[in-house]
């Protein structure tokens, strides 16, 4: 399943990620899995999360108001690792191929810059469950943290350049919940919603100084997947 998830991601976007960054997700995909067995308790899994990439746009300049111009759909996917640290309480952490969309323009302008960007996603993240309330089924919360590396970067609009140079690394906040069910004695199904809200302005440090707004990059959607 984990080989399907991989061989499927060149379709997730018109974007097609370079061969470096892809072998790169690979392999570190591989080093996660391979990490882990040291520990007793753990669940592997692979995470299909269909989500709305969005942003928020902050104007500095007082002569100009800009705007995110549109929201766009994109597919979270990539392996995980739960791992139990106390009754009900897990860390969870992985390494996630994210497809984001950024656009922004002046609020007058009718073409807006967009710009297609993927990171590769760490999440770090506590994971709390409740007890059954029903046979083999039990909710979760989950809140922590999100590491990002930008591992590509397509510029679609070439008419306008309201989005300078990005910063490679990125992180946001993360909260989510829902329900898991276990199918079968070593299958659990999971699913529920998932939030990121951005913690830093995505232009890199030396156009922040003099764009006229800043933007933090948001993420919210369905989280679904299968833990083994």
């Amino acid at each position: 399943m984990l080989t399907l998830c991989i061989r499927c991601l060149p379709l997730i976007h018109k974007t097609n990620p370079s061969p470096m960054s892809t072998k790169s997700y690979v392999l570190l995909s591989l080093l996660l899995l391979s990490t882990f067995p040291a520990f007793s308790q753990f669940k592997i899994g692979v995470k299909v999360a269909p989500v709305l990439s969005t942003g928020r746009v902050v104007s500095q300049d007082s002569t100009q108001e800009w705007t995110r111009f549109s929201s766009a759909p994109r597919i979270i996917v990539g392996p995980f690792v739960d791992i139990i640290f106390a009754e009900n309480y897990f860390f969870n952490t992985g390494i996630l191929f994210a497809p984001k969309r950024f656009s922004v323009a002046p609020a007058n302008a009718t073409t807006p810059d967009v710009r297609n960007v993927q990171y590769v996603q760490v999440p770090l993240s506590l994971k709390l469950y409740t007890d059954e309330f029903r046979l083999d089924t039990r909710l979760y919360i989950q809140m922590g943290g999100v590491a990002e590396i930008k591992v590509a970067d397509e510029d679609l609009e070439a008419s306008v350049d309201y989005l300078p140079e990005l910063n490679l690394f990125d992180g946001s906040l993360l909260f989510g919940g829902g329900v898991e069910y276990r199918w079968g004695y070593n299958t659990t199904l999971y699913g529920g919603l998932t939030y990121q809200r951005g913690l830093f302005n995505v232009i890199s440090g030396a156009y922040a100084l003099t764009a006229p707004y800043n933007f933090k990059s948001d993420l919210i959607g369905l989280d679904l997947g299968v833990k083994f």
